[in-house]
């Protein structure tokens, strides 16, 4: 993960981390799971979440090209602070098809099937009075005024079969995916890969487990090193408290705005 941590100048104080999962461990495999996030020079929050299929041989290629990809056209499109609904869904849209087209031409490239590079993405875009939000696969992404309140704008993808879920290099990844926009006043943003969905929701619903949230709200709002809040909170998703419920790579990163409750 090469994302910047944040300058003392903008409004949002954010973290991620993400780690290999004990599966992924005991079969020699590397963190398929990748993470990108930025903000902008007008205080926009972007980010991107990539979570590489088990079943494809470089997964974490596609995983982190995406992310790549996705982070570098989310800072482009999002530079302006006042977005319509429909330039902000096309921005999303244009977003999805470019990291889609540079997986098609990596594969070209590689000589393999574009399946082998199969990845999941998620990307968040939120201004001071607004959240746009796209997915295509499992994993999250919440927001709210505070993490009581959280709530989700895209979910898992209901299936038939567990750990069955939708990649970017599907045939119909473009025209199924999850594209949402809301004028909201978000303060409070959460985003997670698939590794974590069991343990952040109410599967039922997608409503938020308050009591998962609100400790790491609470530790992002007064850490004061983020540096090492991000190793923290690397540990945190390394530990037995997570390993024993999850064997999955996870990847979670959190932000509140630096003018939220509790955030100066």
């Amino acid at each position: 993960m090469n994302s910047p941590v944040l300058a003392p100048s903008t409004q949002w104080k954010a973290l991620g981390a993400s780690v290999t999962g004990t599966s992924h461990h005991k079969n020699k495999l590397p963190c398929q799971d990748a993470l990108e996030w930025r903000i902008t020079e007008k205080n926009i929050l972007i980010v991107a979440v990539a979570d590489g299929a088990g079943s494809a041989k470089f997964a974490e290629i596609g995983s982190a090209l995406a992310a790549k990809t996705a982070i570098e056209i989310l800072a482009e499109r999002f530079r302006a602070t006042a977005l319509s609904e429909d330039e902000a869904i096309s921005a999303l849209k244009t977003t999805l098809s470019v990291a889609r087209a540079k997986l098609a031409a990596e594969s070209e490239q590689r000589n393999i099937p574009l399946r082998e590079l199969a990845t999941t993405l998620l990307l968040a875009a939120i201004g001071a009075e607004w959240i746009a939000a796209a997915q295509i696969g499992d994993g999250a992404v919440l927001g709210g005024e505070s993490p009581e309140k959280l709530r989700a704008f895209t979910r898992p993808v209901a299936s038939e079969y567990l750990n069955e879920t939708q990649f970017l290099t599907s045939d119909a990844a473009l025209e199924q995916a999850q594209i949402v926009f809301e004028r909201s006043t978000v303060r409070n943003v959460a985003v997670f890969s698939d590794g974590l969905q069991m343990l952040c929701l109410k599967m039922t619903d997608s409503t938020p487990h308050p009591a998962f949230f609100k400790p790491l709200f609470g530790f992002l709002k007064s850490a004061t090193d983020l540096k090492a809040a991000q190793r923290d909170l690397s540990d945190f998703l390394a530990s037995p408290r997570i390993t024993n419920r999850t064997d999955d790579d996870l990847t979670l990163f959190l932000a509140t705005a630096a003018d939220a409750d509790g955030g100066r």
